[in-house]
């Protein structure tokens, strides 16, 4: 997990790089922009598969 994480603050950094320094602060708003919804599309499917996997449980399914 540690790795993925800084591979992802990687990828960030190389994203603020590609923009013209003359921006100002755009460049790093926009990639915390991306980021943060980028966070709840995965917050709000883990919810999902979270509330389905629970429902299931429930049914008598078998839950990994």
């Amino acid at each position: 997990m540690g790795a993925m994480q800084m591979g992802v603050g990687t990828l960030a950094s190389v994203c603020v790089s590609l923009f013209d320094e003359k921006m100002g602060a755009l460049p790093m708003v926009s990639v915390m922009a991306v980021s943060s919804l980028l966070a709840l599309g995965a917050l709000l499917t883990g919810r999902r598969n979270i509330a389905r996997l629970a429902t299931g449980a429930e049914a008598g399914m078998a839950v990994h």
